[in-house]
């Protein structure tokens, strides 16, 4: 039987293994040695299916990291300004500039859009309830480009019943907005997703059979206890997350919706990180129109995949309060230079959609911009970076001396962040400040009850 196992950071991959559930049942009705031997084919096979992350082949120790130096934060000179020519420099200058190497070397840009020039962003309600825990708008955003063109997005947005919103979670969801809960009036998605079996999706779509599979994931009870709202969104709404559709699927997608209006200059169109990331800001535009939601701080929340769009989307776009950015790892919130976990080859041959088309040829230790200058573009808002001790793939490390070495850029706004010498915290011990928070969960790549709650009670002090 082939099933695949898969990893929301690394994609899918086919091993020749009975699936989880069948042989667990097996080994549960069968004779002890049968069970056995059924349990010692699970070890071998899941050995094989990872094999491609196994650290013998990667630097995956601190004694193999090479030496090297981070692109500074500042020009020279800069901190011979004074504290007022620092910050204007800051964002007329440095933060432009920055934001343009980063466009040009690894995310792509965004063509203009405005409505009235032959773009049309519209927003309709195409379902709202309530239940015993929210209130409930299901919203179609359509994205019209001057050829009129056009691309559907399925947005939920869930609020509390009573009382003052305080806020906003602005994020992506992998398998469908069913998938946050076991509402059943929550619409399915016709976009592309990724084949799981697992998690009862009907091959490469959407299917009710997954209603609440990433309960999970998105702890909707903590977030209305704490007044906040969720608007949500399949992230394959926005751009399919695969390099090459199937035939079953009409091409569609924000970035082939834009190859109509190209960039007049040679810095290429957005890869598909920077497409999600362009759809968590066309989000924030539903929410800044909307009497109810426009005064609530918004914050960019992702994981993985997600968490590199959450971390480009709130560096552009200053309307966000702020970003959780969970195991985001190599290229986002990791640094660069340290060439820890995942390689720039093997992310480049598995995702040659998520980035411009000239990263496979670059070098990790000669890239112009590092990750912490990512960050630094978030100040002087709210950063929380995320990680787990056993996500040795995306470096744990090297996102938390990413955030640490970003800390100055929040000093220009006389903001406390983490200091040069703050240690790499021990596991559910944050090194925090009232702008930065670092946060290091025992376990494997994923998002958890214990990072929304994290970053929640950070929010509320």
């Amino acid at each position: 039987m082939i099933c695949k196992m898969h990893d929301p950071h690394l994609g899918s991959s086919k091993v020749p293994f009975s699936c989880l559930f069948t042989i667990f049942g097996t080994m549960g009705k069968a004779p002890f040695f049968i069970s056995l031997g059924l349990g010692l084919c699970l070890v071998v096979a899941c050995t094989g299916a990872f094999a491609q992350r196994n650290p013998a082949d990667y630097i995956a120790t601190e004694a193999q990291v090479p030496s090297y130096t981070l692109p500074p934060l500042f020009p020279a000179g800069f901190a011979t300004l004074p504290l007022a020519a620092q910050k204007q420099a800051w964002e007329t200058l440095e933060r432009p500039r920055i934001i343009a190497l980063f466009e040009r070397h690894i995310y792509g840009r965004a063509p203009s859009y405005q409505n009235g020039n032959g773009w049309r962003i519209t927003y309709k309600t195409i379902e709202q309830g309530s239940t015993a825990l929210y209130r409930r708008r299901q919203v179609l955003m359509t994205i019209a480009n001057p050829a009129d063109d056009t691309l559907n997005a399925r947005l939920m947005v869930l609020l509390p019943l009573s009382g003052k919103l305080k806020g906003l979670a602005i994020g992506l969801n992998f398998y469908g907005n069913h998938t946050t809960t076991l509402d059943p009036a929550i619409l399915l998605s016709p976009s592309h997703c990724d084949p799981n079996p697992n998690f009862l999706t009907a091959g490469d779509r959407q299917s009710q059979a997954s209603g609440g599979v990433r309960q999970g994931r998105w702890p909707i009870h903590l977030l209305l206890q704490q007044g906040f709202g969720l608007i949500t969104a399949a992230y394959e709404d926005f751009e399919p997350d695969i390099a090459n559709l199937p035939s079953s699927f009409k091409p569609y997608g924000l970035r082939l919706l834009f190859a109509k209006a190209p960039i007049a200059d040679s810095v290429p169109a957005f890869g598909a990180i920077g497409a999600w990331a362009f759809g968590l800001q066309r989000m924030l535009d539903y929410a800044s129109q909307d009497p109810e939601l426009q005064l609530a701080p918004a914050y960019a929340i992702g994981h993985s995949r997600l968490g590199k769009a959450a971390l480009w989307a709130a560096a552009q776009d200053t309307r966000f309060a702020g970003v959780l950015a969970n195991g985001s790892g190599r290229f986002g919130a990791s640094l660069s230079r340290r060439q820890f976990g995942e390689p720039l080859a093997t992310i480049c041959q598995s995702f040659p959609h998520w980035f411009v088309p000239s990263l496979p040829a670059q070098s990790l230790a000669t890239l112009p911009v590092d990750q912490h200058q990512l960050i630094a573009l978030v100040a002087p808002r709210k950063v929380m970076i995320a990680s787990a001790t056993k996500d040795w793939w995306a470096d744990p490390k090297g996102e938390f001396l990413s955030l640490r070495n970003a800390a100055p850029a929040w000093a220009l706004y006389g903001q406390s962040a983490l200091s040069s010498t703050t240690p790499w915290p021990a596991p559910l011990n944050p090194a925090r400040s009232p702008a930065q928070l670092y946060h290091l969960r025992p376990g494997d790549h994923d998002i958890t009850y214990l990072e929304w709650q994290t970053f929640l009670s950070w929010l509320g002090k």
